[in-house]
């Protein structure tokens, strides 16, 4: 996936709202959106299915960036902060 080995790397434990412990791999990405700077965020990566979409890295990015999910038209947009 990417690119990356993703089990060579640190692992981090965590559980989300299911109640369900679960392992993520850790890993520093340079991640780019269209017409945006190009951010460095540490991304958990895991191929859980009881985590459906759950989103990790929240941290870093979130807090760079103002994120508007519209459902209905199937789109988000990404402002900066």
């Amino acid at each position: 996936m990417l690119g990356i080995d993703i089990k060579a790397a640190p692992k981090l434990a965590f559980q989300g709202i299911s109640g369900v412990r679960e392992v993520a791999y850790m890993h520093c990405i340079d991640l780019v959106v269209r017409g945006l700077t190009m951010i460095t965020l540490d991304v958990g990566f895991t191929s859980s299915m009881a985590v459906g979409t759950g989103l990790l890295g929240q941290r870093g990015f979130f807090e760079q960036f103002q994120i508007s999910f519209q459902l209905k038209q199937k789109s988000f947009e990404v402002i900066p902060r």
